[in-house]
């Protein structure tokens, strides 16, 4: 009866580790305020690719390079990271895109948050849209391979300029 105790007493443990750990990520994304009001006619002001990578177990964290293009075809490398509750598996994407309502470039880095989810069984595509608090609309075509399950929730991502 001790052993059985004492395996209750660890998944307890563990339990309550794992509402702490959710808690510590999640909670830069509730200290933000609520989403921006905008406009639903937002014009396209550039357009990207990016590659990228997801790994999770539970919790994905994203990662990846791109090349932000303004429509007077100046470009622009980014990198950008993210993390994602209810997600489990490995994946590679390649994804092109638009951007809208970019009105200024220091517009463009910062946080973006939008609803994602499905499940990959090898190869799929997906749409995925994400705004930041400046209204900044990315409406991003996904290309992807690997293998994954995925509840449909928030996800953050930031993004911001790489060094070069």
């Amino acid at each position: 009866m001790l052993c059985k105790e004492l395996l209750l007493a660890k998944m307890a443990s563990l339990a309550a580790m794992t509402v702490c750990i959710q808690f510590q990520f999640a909670a830069p994304a509730f200290a933000q305020a609520s989403p921006p009001k905008c406009s639903e006619n937002l014009e396209k002001t550039a357009s990207f690719t990016f590659d990228g990578q997801t790994q999770s177990f539970f919790v994905g964290y994203r990662w990846g390079e791109g090349v932000l293009t303004l429509s007077n075809g100046q470009e622009f490398s980014f990198s950008a990271r993210g993390i994602k509750f209810g997600e489990t598996g490995v994946r590679t994407g390649y994804i092109t895109g638009d951007v809208y309502g970019l009105d200024s470039l220091e517009d463009f880095i910062g946080h973006y948050q939008g609803v994602v989810g499905g499940f990959l069984p090898g190869i799929g595509r997906n749409d995925v849209q994400l705004v930041n608090s400046k209204c900044v609309t990315i409406v991003a075509r996904v290309i992807e391979t690997g293998v994954s399950l995925s509840l449909e929730a928030d996800q953050t991502l930031t993004i911001q300029f790489s060094d070069n």
